[in-house]
């Protein structure tokens, strides 16, 4: 736990859960004083070992290692937390027609091992589906078929629960809070809060930055750990045509807007550019995405973004920004801001 002199900045530095590193940045209206730092930071700690314990797929012990292990046709009733999890997991498999599955957990092991026979694909497609996953009243799990679920996906639902404690601790004081889990960002600020996006060839730097009200916002790329999403149509790695796919929920939208964001910006990706776009104005979801062509990088945004982006002038010459029209829009022409300047661009 770090706090600045004034006693107005708190940086709180968490243990890293499958390998992502958990961290939360405070920003308060009046001074706290280091005993009240010291106790968030301490109930920080505790509801992180709690979801751990919920969601880690790599403890045996885990509640959702746990739920992997129902047989066909029995029921368990899981934490609220899972429960929120599975619902809207099943919520995005139903809108993605099935692209969006936790429950492919089977195909995402034996890839890690090398690339599976296709006979040993179909096999494990077997038990992939959200549709064997019943949920009913009492936060009821029911599995009508064998499943096994990594809800990685949707990662950036730590940064909702943990959000909910910093507000519980601090109330009216709170003026911005930043949680960033594994780079998915769960953001609630009185005024806005301007985040980067990573460069897709570059991601140690921003290629942009946004300013954003209270939201959840997360990224996805190839770029930290490869073709890491499988698609449980085919049972293979995603081949996309997208370098990153920067997804934006608002609270007001859906609550547990960390959550979605985390989940949407893997569909964005493992949809492709032409579909990706399609679908983010199509369910009016604010988002960026990165593509290469013709040797320039393409940032594309969507309408609502067009006032808060800024390109890193370090890449302004290698960036061009389109910005999409409004669906109802008489005209499907979008606006282009070679060097990504511009309408929308700051600075």
């Amino acid at each position: 736990m770090n706090l600045s002199p004034d006693g107005k900045t708190l940086s709180i530095q968490l243990l890293t859960i499958k390998d992502f590193p958990i961290s939360v940045k405070v920003y308060t209206k009046e001074r706290i004083t280091p005993e009240k730092g010291e106790n968030l930071a301490k109930e920080l700690s505790r509801t992180l070992a709690n979801l751990n314990d919920i969601f880690n797929d790599y403890e045996s012990s885990s509640e959702i290692s746990q739920l992997s292990q129902l047989k066909p046709g029995e029921s368990r009733e899981v934490s609220y937390e899972l429960y929120q999890a599975l619902r809207i997991a099943k919520a995005l498999w139903v809108e993605t027609n099935g692209l969006f599955d936790p429950t492919v957990k089977l195909l995402v092991q034996e890839w890690k091992k090398g690339e599976p026979s296709q006979e040993r694909i179909e096999e494990l497609k077997k038990e992939v589906g959200m549709n064997a996953v019943e949920l009913s009243r009492g936060n009821k799990v029911t599995l009508k078929e064998k499943r096994s679920f990594d809800l990685g996906g949707l990662k950036g639902i730590f940064g909702d629960f943990l959000l909910a404690n910093v507000r519980e601790i601090l109330g009216d004081n709170l003026e911005t809070v930043i949680v960033d889990a594994g780079g998915d960002l769960r953001i609630e600020t009185t005024k806005s809060a301007r985040i980067g996006v990573a460069h897709p060839e570059k991601p140690s730097e921003f290629i942009a930055s946004l300013e954003l009200p209270s939201c959840g916002v997360a990224t996805s790329g190839f770029y930290y750990r490869g073709h890491h999403i499988i698609n449980p149509r085919t049972g293979r790695p995603v081949e996309s045509d997208l370098l990153s796919a920067t997804a934006i929920i608002y609270p007001s939208d859906k609550p547990l807007a960390g959550a979605w964001a985390d989940g949407y910006a893997t569909v964005l990706l493992a949809l492709g550019k032409d579909k990706a776009r399609e679908f983010a104005l199509k369910h009016s979801i604010d988002a960026l995405l990165i593509w290469k062509e013709k040797g320039k990088l393409i940032l594309w945004l969507t309408p609502n973004l067009k006032d808060k982006y800024q390109i890193n002038p370090k890449f302004k010459d290698e960036v061009e920004v389109i910005v999409a029209k409004p669906l109802e829009s008489s005209s499907s022409e979008e606006v282009k801001t070679p060097e990504g300047k511009g309408e929308g661009e700051r600075g």
